[in-house]
This record gives C-alpha cells, structure tokens and sequence, in this order.
C-alpha cells in the first residue's frame, strides 16, 4: 500500500502477494511425469520449437526453481497427453510457457503465457479446484524483494482456464483436495513493512483466494515462531516497528488458538508501552483491543468481548460518519479503511449473539455489514483499488456471506 501505513491493518495482516522461496511438504506433491528417455525428448523438442514465440528458447533445467522445462502429460484427464514448454525471450526479462495438443494426428498451440519475470520458481502438476481435476501451478518469480505471482491453469472444454493464487515470497502447499474435503490450502509470506512480512493461510471460495482461519492452527505454530524470533531483536524496545511485531504476533497467537498465550503477549506488550503509545503509531491501540476482544469472544467470555466490540463500533461508527461528511478526495482512503475495520467488528460480534442466540441483534448486524456497501465500492473501481486489494475484497465477501446465511 502506498498511502500510508493505516491500511496494514485494515485487515489482519494486508498482504501485496509476492514470492521468492518457497516450500513444499515431503511427498505431498509429486512433480508431473515425462517420459526422460533421449529420443523422446528430442521429438518432443522438435515439436516445440515450431510453436515457440519468435526469438525466445526453450528453458534451461536451471532456469526453474522447480519443476521441468518441457512436460508430457494429460491436462484434461481425455486419455491423451498435451505437451507444456517453458520458455525465455532472448534479451528481454520474459519468460513463459505453451500448451500444445494433439487433434487428428496434428499438434497445435492452445495456449500461450509470457509474464515479466527472473524465473519460473514454481511449476507442480496438482489437484486445486478439486478431487477429480488437475492443474497446472505455476510461480513467476519477479525478485527476492517483490517475491512471485502464482497462477494456476486448468484445461476444459479446450480451452486453458489462468486463476490467479497471489503474489507471495514464500508458498506452502498445506492440503490439496485429493487429501479431503477441505480443498485446496496454502501458507505464505507476502511483503510487509520494514523487516516484518505478513503471514497468512489461505484457501479457495470458489476460485477466489480467501484468509482461512479454520485452517490457520495446523500453520500456526511456524507463524509465531516466526515473529518471536523478530522480537528478540527489539528485547524491551519501544519503537514502531517492535509495535508492529507485538500486533502480528498476537494476532498469529489468537487464530492459532492459543488464546492465553495471546492475552499473556498482550499483557507484556502493555507493560512495555505503559503509556507511550505514540511510539507504536503504526498500530493503533484500537487494533490490540480488536485482538483482545476476539481471544474473548473464542474463551467464551461473551460479556468481555461484547463491551470491547460495542467500544470500538460506536469509535468506528462515529469515525466513518464524520468522514464521509468531509466528503473529500482526502477522506476516500480512510473511510474505506474504516468500512473494512467495521465489518470486522461486525462479524466477531455476529458470532457472539450467534453463539448467544440473539437474532434480533443478528439481523442489526447484518444489516449495518451489508449497508457498508464495500463490495459495490470496489466494483465501481472494476476491481482495481489500492485499499482494497485480492485477498480483502475476497475476505470480505465471504464474511458477507455468512452474515447472509
């Protein structure tokens, strides 16, 4: 984000997605299978190089982080394999891939993608949209700072289908729909402020990328050992970034579920503050009450959490309405900060009046989520919007759903 640090935290841990490293559990994927022996490479090769771009090469083996250059394989489960090439754009900083597929004993190009990129850090053969399907995923590493774009590429009907997961600077695959119901779900680090990245588990609704905090836990551990190592390099500092830290850490602590270690962080976060809270102006105050409120309302102490969230509605509230009376270019950025902040205070208490029963309150809150009107914002902007990016808007929706249901 580019205006100002608030939208950080808009929602837990905003992400740019992006990736350099990357790791896969053993065994847990298997790269796609091609036949290696000597003259079936070379005819495949052959076949290649009349399709590939002009002034462009077939990808060197060290050219792909992992993966190969040239694979052999049945993308649509037809019975009949399709042949995928990874190339590079002589002097330029492109590289890609073709699909190739054979029809009436004749090969042609069905697909073509370049991309701006140093290599390809990533090309797995994998079940993503779901049991019975395979794609292709495929990570275009742009730099280690910026980290990768990952995309992956399903066959239908023809026709390759590109569904993007992110841009991340690291990337495990935690479960992939051939293992059970819960479909496809990764771990990743997108780019964050200073030395501190972001970290979040993320899984599909549909073909959307979505935080996943059901899934959060089996990650979880690595998350705050992650930001513990980070702290020891503050000890007792007050400085913002330490404050910043402290909230990732906290905030890993309660998705994981480790509910009284998050509140014991919070309390020795408060001891270091004491009151010198604008040392810590990069996280708001209001952003550790949020994490302190939602460890409640998962303790089950309801009446604990419910006073932190109506404090914070009516702050918030009171903050978008007086906001969009300014009515100015200025204020555009903050009110839809304060819009997303709301639907997250609207959201944990809906799970506690859910919890409670409460459905009149239920229905208050979905209307004031709905009349938020985050989604219509964003589609004005047809999808383009510096606060709110992919994995919010996503997020949001899927809050929005469940507050319909």
């Amino acid at each position: 984000m580019k205006k100002g640090l608030l939208s950080f935290f808009i929602v837990s841990s905003l992400f740019f997605s992006s990736c350099m490293g990357y790791s896969t559990p053993t065994g847990l994927i298997k790269a796609p299978q091609i036949n290696t022996g000597d003259s079936n490479t070379q005819d495949l090769k052959a076949i290649v190089q009349n399709f590939l771009p002009k002034d462009s090469v077939l990808l060197a083996q060290n050219d792909l982080v992992s993966g190969k250059p040239m694979l052999n394989l049945d993308l649509d489960n037809d019975g009949a394999n399709e042949i995928i090439a990874f190339f590079k754009i002589q002097d330029k900083f492109e590289k890609g891939f073709i699909v190739l597929k054979k029809k009436n004993n004749n090969w042609s190009k069905i697909f073509e993608k370049k991309q701006e990129c140093n290599s390809i850090s990533k090309s797995d053969f994998i079940n993503i949209v779901d049991k019975d399907t395979k794609s292709l995923l495929v990570g275009f590493l742009i730099s280690g700072n910026s980290g990768a774009q990952y995309y992956y590429y399903t066959l239908k009907d023809g026709k390759i289908k590109e569904s993007s997961l992110g841009w991340w600077k690291q990337f495990e695959i935690l479960n992939t729909p051939q293992q059970n119901n819960k479909g496809f779900v990764f771990a990743a680090m997108s780019r964050g402020t200073g030395n501190i990245e972001n970290w979040d588990v993320v899984s599909l609704n549909g073909e959307e990328i979505c935080r996943d905090e059901d899934d959060y836990p089996s990650y979880g551990s690595k998350i705050i050992d992650y930001y513990n190592n980070l702290l020891q390099q503050y000890k007792d500092k007050v400085s913002p970034m330490s404050g910043l830290a402290w909230y990732n850490l906290i905030d890993a602590q309660v998705k994981s579920n480790k509910l009284k270690e998050a509140l014991t962080s919070l309390d020795n976060f408060n001891k270091i503050v004491g009151t010198d809270t604008t040392s810590f102006e990069i996280v708001s105050q209001d952003k550790f009450k949020f994490l302190q409120g939602k460890a409640f309302s998962k303790l089950k102490r309801y009446e604990e959490a419910s006073a932190i969230f109506n404090d914070l509605q009516t702050k918030y509230e009171e903050n978008l309405s007086n906001l969009t009376k300014k009515n100015d270019k200025n204020s555009l950025y903050l009110i839809k900060a304060a819009k997303l902040d709301l639907l997250n205070i609207y959201f944990e208490k809906y799970k506690i009046e859910g919890a409670l029963k409460e459905n009149d309150k239920i229905n208050e809150l979905k209307a004031k989520a709905l009349n938020l009107n985050i989604l219509q914002d964003y589609n004005k902007n047809n999808g383009e919007d510096i606060i709110y990016n992919e994995l919010d808007i996503n997020t949001a929706k899927l809050q929005l759903e469940k507050l319909k249901q």
